[in-house]
């Protein structure tokens, strides 16, 4: 990690640090369930390849996204995979919801991933914004569903898209729920260069 000096390193681990934390505790209150942070790791420039997702085959996997606006540019995704879509809903919503397979429970299965990936998000983003002194936003999430063994390129493809100069990765995994999703950030050049006008290295 040539680009970051290890003081700025040592930040930025006790930052991605407390934020996961907090967007664990985020999600244990909205869903009543006990989680706990399996791990959390940040590079510089282009995401790594995750061989979790290559292992899922062509078993269905739901990206939810939430573009960044404002002083930085970059997006944060939710992935998790259909399976523990199903088990989250089986144990939050009703039971006349998760047995019908309508057009209305449908949305409303929809939309409770969505509205987790929204508290997530806006924890993620109000912890951005203060470390580095910034205006920062999330934008309406957006879902996207792809086969696991796609996952990756598509994280890849992103990571271009958003001329990645910074990335993180955290696995929140269930302690009462066989739940093991994904939260990303992929931020553009101007996340490095703010923390390092804001870091004041030893002398």
């Amino acid at each position: 990690m040539d680009q970051l000096s290890s003081t700025q390193q040592e930040i930025i681990g006790e930052f991605v640090d407390l934020a996961i934390t907090k967007s664990l505790f985020s999600m244990q209150g909205m869903l009543n369930i006990q989680l706990r942070k399996d791990y959390a790791r940040f590079g510089i420039g282009i995401i790594r390849t995750i061989p979790e997702f290559e292992s899922l085959g062509r078993f269905k996997v739901h990206i939810i996204k939430v573009n960044l606006k404002g002083e930085l540019g970059g997006a944060l995704y939710f992935v998790i995979n259909a399976y523990e879509v199903g088990i989250i809903n089986k144990a939050c919503l009703p039971e006349d919801v998760t047995s019908t397979l309508n057009h209305a429970n449908k949305e409303m299965k929809n939309g409770f991933i969505l509205e987790i990936e929204n508290i997530i998000a806006a924890s993620s983003v109000t912890e951005i914004a203060d470390l580095l002194g910034v205006e920062l936003l999330g934008a309406v999430p957006e879902v996207k569903i792809l086969k696991g063994n796609e996952v990756n390129e598509y994280l890849r493809n992103e990571s271009v898209k958003y001329h990645s100069s910074f990335n993180m990765e955290a696995v929140l995994k269930g302690i009462d729920l066989n739940i093991s999703p994904y939260v990303i950030w992929m931020l553009d050049k101007r996340f490095v260069k703010k923390l390092k006008e804001n870091v004041v290295e030893p002398d």
